[in-house]
């Protein structure tokens, strides 16, 4: 089933189909590597080849620069834009015939990876020596030490693939090393980000991968305007407070937080008094309120874990969780823990609350108090699930009225 190492996925497929199934035998004592074992080990020996342990960046002190890039692949060409300190640098071309058979999986990280590697080569020591001593005055540092690189693509795989390290694929799987490779060898923190296709259509390199070089960027528009990792669904659209508030039960008092709000107010703690001994004691937020949350994506993660601190100290409390489908690697697989429901509101569904230009989906998690007996939570409820599963038949024939069955679950 593995071949050579690598899953053989119709292989795998045929062995649970047959009929009957295959008898269990007890394992032997003695097996044979297979191939890839020895690609396993060539990978661990390049990561680990320096004399001295390189340091990886998790988390930067300071951020000297920001470097955004977009990567597309298209079915005959691809292109990619990279915005650096001194401006946007661009590639593109049409596929070799080494490549027009390889999937497009294949094709799209490949195509990031060389966009990475041909602008780490352009960088040159003086000019982000000028930028280092304005910035940080230090006089000797490495080309991107310390800085966070932001990729772009419209393909889901390739950011799974490069966030878990790791790929069934072995093509996938070189790349996804080489990546590794170059965040080791530069000291710098690279995020692969999936976006929307529509996204990456109005920013330009779309049209770059199909030979259009005179769209989006390219014709001077900002390149940051098409990242909006620091924004909150509430400050890109006034509405969703106001469209949460029409599902959530009229008996509860629905508090919307800001990100200062999340390590107080977040945690059931409506105020503070002094009390006969002259110690400050915490007032509780009433039992009638529900939380609102909507972090921006690139805190979402930092949300998400103040968010489950709330449920342990405060079960009696409720909670939505709104926020834009990007960096979703970072919280989106917490939040399926937390939360009783999770559903992905389509882009144009509620065009007055989140129309099409928004690009990517908005994820919603409703988390309802926890019970005082068993099951403790509603999580996996009959009535929870039927609710789920209405709400994902809405939203695919786009028609009908989501706000009366979220109702639903505050009865």
């Amino acid at each position: 089933m593995l071949g050579e190492g690598w899953r053989i996925q119709a292989q795998v497929a045929a062995h649970f189909e047959m009929d009957p199934p295959p008898q269990a035998t007890a394992p032997p004592t003695v097996v044979t590597a297979v191939p890839r074992l020895a690609q396993d080990l060539s990978s661990l020996l390049s990561l680990m080849s320096s004399e001295e342990p390189p340091q990886r960046v998790v988390r930067s002190k300071s951020i000297m620069v920001a470097i955004y890039g977009f990567g597309d692949a298209s079915g005959a060409g691809f292109g990619s834009t990279i915005l650096g300190p001194d401006g946007i640098h661009y590639r593109h071309g049409i596929w070799g015939s080494d490549l027009t058979g390889a999937t497009s999986n294949y094709r799209e990280l490949f195509n990031l990876t060389e966009a990475a590697e041909d602008h780490i080569r352009s960088l040159s020591f003086p000019h982000l020596q000028d930028l280092i001593d304005n910035v940080a005055a230090t006089s000797q540092t490495s080309s991107l030490q310390g800085c966070e690189f932001y990729l772009f693509t419209d393909n889901a795989v390739a950011e799974s693939a490069f966030f878990k390290g790791t790929s069934s694929n072995p093509q996938l799987f070189e790349l996804i090393l080489q990546l590794k490779q170059l965040e080791l060898a530069h000291a710098f923190a690279l995020h692969l980000i999936h976006v929307s296709g529509k996204r990456m259509i109005q920013q330009g390199t779309d049209g770059l991968s199909r030979g259009e070089l005179l769209t989006g960027v390219m014709q001077g528009r900002d390149m940051l305007s098409f990242v909006p990792l620091h924004l909150s669904a509430q400050e890109r659209s006034v509405a969703v407070s106001s469209w949460v508030q029409s599902w959530v039960s009229p008996a509860l008092t629905m508090l919307p937080l800001r990100p200062i709000d999340w390590f107080e107010l977040g945690h059931g703690v409506a105020d503070w008094e002094v009390n006969a001994d002259g110690l400050s004691s915490p007032l509780p937020v009433p039992s009638s309120s529900v939380l609102l949350w909507t972090p921006p994506p690139a805190a979402a993660a930092v949300a998400v874990e103040q968010l489950s601190f709330s449920r342990l100290k405060r079960p009696q409390l409720a909670h939505v969780f709104v926020v834009p489908r990007l960096m979703t690697y970072l919280w989106r697989k917490q939040l399926f823990k937390l939360a009783d429901l999770v559903f992905t509101l389509p882009v144009g569904f509620c065009e007055d609350v989140w129309p099409v230009t928004m690009y990517e989906p908005l994820i919603v998690g409703v988390l309802l108090p926890y019970l005082p007996h068993s099951p403790w939570s509603r999580r996996l409820t009959p009535s929870v699930l039927e609710v789920g599963r209405t709400l994902s038949g809405v939203f695919s024939s786009l028609s009908g009225n989501e706000c009366a069955i979220l109702r639903e679950l505050w009865l």
